[in-house]
């Protein structure tokens, strides 16, 4: 699907800018494209607030367990900021996690959180505390996006759009009616590795929104058959699929096409969202998927409080 397949519903409010804190959970950065993304965010009139300390290499990481843990739970505790934005996704959010839900509850501050890959963990804890998040591009990977794509984050981060439509969606397991749901989950690898663990997604008969990135497409049919063996999806409407590039799409066509005969609710893929095809999607919002047969529509609000 082609970014001009979706529409963005604009309204005349403009949100106050915040204060942005970058937190870097996760791997190293490969460059210093987190500079240039960092100026993006400014020249849309944004404050953001990041400490170059973050950055010392050890093992896979950005820096120790310990430290990058405590800019976690300092970007969260903050009283100044309202995003929490990852400055690069890879690997590591997950052992840190376990550490900043045992702090949170005394020092914690409703904020929103941008970021995705890795991020799933954060996400998946946040949506399952009733928060909102954003599943969008890290700071690092801002000066790759499309024109297209960096107007649109930035009109639903001033609180300019009411609404997302992604338009002519595909269908596994077609029907026609509508579902009304709001959309969790993120990455598949995190999201099946997390069974068991405190920050396992409850999905609340929602939709469950899929992507991942250079996984071959057996790993893919077994990730989705561990979730689906856990009992993780009985409650769920729907499957959204984003980008799993770069498998080869014909045998991730026919995984979904298997997949679809032991999962009875509607897959619907090619949402442009994931590493790839970078469109921000709305987590834990109101969504209404319109099923037209082997196509659907997908209307998502965004964090415009009109």
């Amino acid at each position: 699907m082609l970014i001009s397949n979706f529409k963005a519903v604009k309204t005349s409010k403009v949100e106050q800018r915040p204060l942005i804190d970058v937190i870097a959970p996760s791997s190293m950065p490969e460059n210093r494209d987190w500079r240039k993304g960092i100026k993006i965010l400014q020249s849309w009139g944004f404050k953001v607030r990041f400490n170059s300390s973050m950055l010392s290499p050890h093992l896979f990481h950005s820096n120790t367990d310990k430290k990058r843990s405590f800019f976690l739970q300092k970007a969260f505790s903050s009283k100044d900021s309202s995003i929490v934005w990852m400055l690069r996704g890879g690997y590591g959010f997950q052992k840190i996690l376990d550490s900043y839900i045992k702090k949170s509850s005394k020092n914690f501050k409703r904020k929103l959180f941008i970021g995705y890959s890795d991020g799933t963990a954060l996400h998946s804890y946040l949506n399952n505390k009733n928060q909102k998040t954003l599943h969008a591009p890290t700071v690092s990977e801002l000066i790759n996006l499309s024109q297209k794509e960096l107007n649109l984050l930035k009109e639903i981060l001033l609180g300019n759009i009411d609404k997302i439509m992604f338009k002519n969606l595909k269908v596994f397991n077609p029907s026609k009616k509508t579902l009304k749901a709001r959309i969790m989950g993120g990455n598949l690898s995190l999201l099946s590795s997390s069974i068991g663990t405190s920050w396992q997604s409850s999905f609340k008969k929602g939709f469950l929104f899929l992507e991942d990135v250079n996984e071959e497409a057996y790993k893919v049919d077994r990730m989705l058959y561990h979730l689906f063996y856990s009992g993780a999806l009985k409650s769920i409407q729907a499957i959204l699929f984003g980008g799993f590039n770069p498998i080869r799409s014909l045998d991730f066509l026919k995984v979904l096409k298997s997949f679809s005969k032991a999962c009875s609710i509607p897959l619907v893929f090619n949402l442009p969202c994931g590493h790839k095809r970078k469109q921000p999607l709305p987590f834990n919002t109101s969504a209404q998927l319109f099923l037209r047969g082997s196509k659907a529509d997908l209307e998502v609000k965004t964090f415009n409080k009109k």
